[in-house]
């Protein structure tokens, strides 16, 4: 009895041995099992913290390609812009030039131009001149010679028994030499070297007195 005893008291021992080998393997399965997920947390956790490093890093290095990008394009824009800015300078310098190359060509040729209309007017203007001039003096000696000629006031017909100083009276009225000698000098083709001897029949032209004898 003692025996069953001593045996039923080992039993419950052993249970409860058993029991508390049970709850600590349990209790360091549990810890073991928390040390674990901690583990997997830390681990998750660390690998999250890479993930969003690494992705961060990745938005950063986006963020800075896509800023370098927009800066080298906005460079490239105003490079080009600048170029075609510089272009369109050099064109409008270039037609700047051109103009005032072809204004100065205009310009020198109107002056060319005009000098040459005034040469030629000038040149125009003294042959005009020297044709007025020339009929003008073609005028004036036409007057003159035509001043110069003695004007005759009758044609006689000598006729026998004639001399100059009866000529001179009947056309003068005074028979005196000065008078006769002025008939004399306007006929002495027709007449000859000596005025006292005249022919019947010869044409006589009577000039008209001169203002000398007139005034006698």
């Amino acid at each position: 009895m003692a025996k069953e005893e001593d045996k039923k008291k080992k039993g419950i021992l052993d249970k409860a041995i058993d029991m508390l080998s049970d709850r600590d393997e349990k209790a360091a399965a549990a810890e073991a099992q928390k040390e674990k997920e901690a583990k997997l947390r830390a681990e998750a956790d660390a690998r999250a913290a890479r993930q969003a490093a690494a992705d961060k890093k990745a938005d950063e290095d986006k963020a800075a390609a896509l800023k370098a990008a927009a800066e080298k394009a906005a460079a490239d824009k105003a490079a080009a812009e600048k170029a075609a800015a510089d272009k369109a300078a050099a064109v409008k310098a270039a037609a700047d030039k051109a103009a005032a190359v072809k204004a100065a060509a205009d310009k020198t040729a109107a002056e060319k131009l005009a000098a040459q209309k005034r040469a030629d007017a000038e040149v125009k203007l003294r042959e005009i001149q020297a044709q007025n001039d020339r009929v003008a003096a073609q005028k004036l000696a036409q007057a003159q010679a035509e001043a110069a000629k003695p004007k005759y006031i009758a044609e006689y017909t000598l006729v026998a028994g004639d001399t100059l100083s009866a000529v001179a009276l009947k056309y003068y009225k005074n028979a005196t030499r000065d008078y006769w000698m002025v008939i004399y000098e306007a006929n002495k083709a027709a007449i000859g070297d000596n005025p006292g001897m005249v022919k019947a029949g010869t044409v006589l032209h009577i000039p008209e007195l001169p203002e000398t004898l007139k005034k006698k």
